[in-house]
C-alpha cells in the first residue's frame, strides 16, 4: 500500500469542526495577546522604575562638599614630620577617577595637596592625615583642596602654614 485514501467529513460535521478549530485557534491567539500584552507592560514598568532610580540618584542636588584641616601636630613637627588630620563633609575620599563616578551618591572625590606653591600636587586618596616629610627646616605651606573624580575644586583650598624646626646647635 502505498497510500492510504484521504476519508472527508460530512458537511455537517465539517461545519462545526471548522467552529471548535477557528475557536480554538482565537482563543489561543487571544491567550498569545495577553501574554505578550502582559509582557510589554512588565518591560515597561522595569523601564520607568529604572529610569526614575537613576533620575533619583542624579537629579537631587547634593549638599556642597566642605573640607576640615586641624593644625599640624606639635610634637611630630618638632620631628621635622608634617601631620595633617582633616575631615570631608558631604565627600567621600576614595581612589576612583573618571566621569562616571560623577553620578555616584553620596559623592565622592580626592584631595589635591601642593606643597610651597609648587606646580604640581599630588592626589590624596587614602582617607588618613596628610603625611609630609624631608622639608628643609623653615617656613612651609601646604595647600589642599577637595577635588571630583575629575580633578574640579569642589570648595575652596585650605593653605596650612607651618615651621619646621632647626636643629638645635649643640
Amino acid at each position: 500500500m502505498t497510500g492510504r485514501s484521504q476519508r472527508s467529513l460530512p458537511k455537517h460535521l465539517m461545519f462545526g469542526l471548522e467552529d471548535s478549530i477557528e475557536g480554538f485557534c482565537h482563543h489561543h491567539e487571544v491567550r498569545r495577546n495577553r501574554n505578550d500584552q502582559a509582557f510589554i507592560a512588565v518591560i515597561v514598568a522595569i523601564s520607568i522604575l529604572w529610569a526614575s532610580n537613576a533620575i533619583a540618584q542624579t537629579a537631587e542636588p547634593q549638599p556642597a562638599a566642605k573640607i576640615v584641616v586641624d593644625p599640624p601636630l606639635a610634637e611630630l613637627l618638632s620631628r621635622g614630620v608634617v601631620f595633617i588630620q582633616y575631615r570631608t563633609e558631604n565627600l567621600q575620599i576614595v581612589p576612583v577617577f573618571g566621569p562616571k563616578a560623577l553620578d555616584v551618591s553620596p559623592r565622592i572625590g580626592h584631595l589635591h595637596v601642593a606643597v610651597d606653591g609648587a606646580p604640581w600636587v599630588w592626589a590624596e586618596t587614602s582617607g588618613g592625615p596628610i603625611i609630609i616629610a624631608g622639608l628643609p627646616a623653615g617656613p612651609h605651606k601646604a595647600e589642599i583642596t577637595p577635588v571630583n573624580a575629575n580633578h574640579q575644586p569642589l570648595d575652596r583650598s585650605v593653605v596650612v602654614d607651618f615651621v619646621i624646626p632647626g636643629k638645635a646647635a649643640k
